[in-house]
């Protein structure tokens, strides 16, 4: 029975035309998102959240990363889609991490950015939120 060349590189290992666009697509895609995520205006969010906020070479990142896990899952190399998926996890999810500089929640064992924090690893029982004006008020 005859094999294509195509499947016989992908027995081979060798480094194909397929493997080297997703790399060049991951590369470029993450070069891109990272400059703009790491310069965000975070002080112009509106109440639509960081979308508000995303410059076009966030939405390039994503459309570059995005592309490449297409183009590994068309060629069906193993390395190329595992590299492609990592690379979309790290965009999409990663871009609170990259673009806010300091946490905004709670997090066991870390600081919090948070007004109730102190207080709390103070040792006081007391809890305070904040109404809609801004002022604390103790419960």
């Amino acid at each position: 029975m005859w094999r294509s060349a195509d499947t016989a590189l992908r027995r081979t290992g060798a480094v194909t035309r397929s493997d080297l666009a997703v790399a060049i697509l991951v590369v470029t895609g993450l070069v891109s998102w990272w400059r703009s995520a790491t310069t965000l205006p975070l002080d112009a969010m509106t109440d639509v959240g960081i979308v508000s906020v995303l410059t076009p070479g966030i939405w390039l990142g994503f459309l570059l990363v995005g592309a490449a896990f297409f183009t590994a899952l068309r060629a069906g190399r193993v390395p190329a889609i595992v590299l492609s998926l990592v690379a979309s996890v790290l965009v999409l999810h990663g871009l609170g991490v990259v673009a806010e500089p300091e946490m905004r929640f709670h997090v066991p064992g870390g600081t919090s950015a948070s007004p109730t924090s102190s207080a709390t690893a103070a040792g006081s029982t007391r809890s305070s939120t904040r109404t809609r004006t801004g002022r604390r008020s103790s419960r």
